[in-house]
């Protein structure tokens, strides 16, 4: 039984991954943390047979955290070939806490 019930779950995981949202062009996620400077959000997409709403996950910018991964990336990381634990002591100093694990 539990079998049968992780091949469909697979199944649906990988076929969920596979599609995109017609509406944003993003692909559909299966749950999890999106990457910093994402945010989950649920889009309702269709009724199934029952009627009931066919929900999605995509992972969409939150412009707010964005332009802090971008000044991260583009300009500490690549322009002046900062380590992760400089730019965190750079952001620190700037008073945005930014942790190294």
């Amino acid at each position: 039984m539990s079998v049968e019930i992780a091949y469909h779950v697979m199944k649906g995981m990988t076929e969920n991954a596979g599609q995109r949202d017609p509406v944003s062009g993003w692909c559909y996620k299966n749950g999890g943390f999106p990457p910093d400077g994402y945010i989950n959000t649920r889009v309702v997409r269709g009724k199934d047979a029952r009627g009931k709403d066919i929900v999605k996950l995509i992972w969409e910018i939150n412009e707010d955290r964005a332009k802090i991964v971008r000044f991260i990336v583009l300009d500490l990381w690549m322009n002046r070939g900062m380590s992760w634990k400089a730019s965190r002591d750079h952001l620190n100093s700037d008073n945005l806490m930014f942790v190294t694990v």
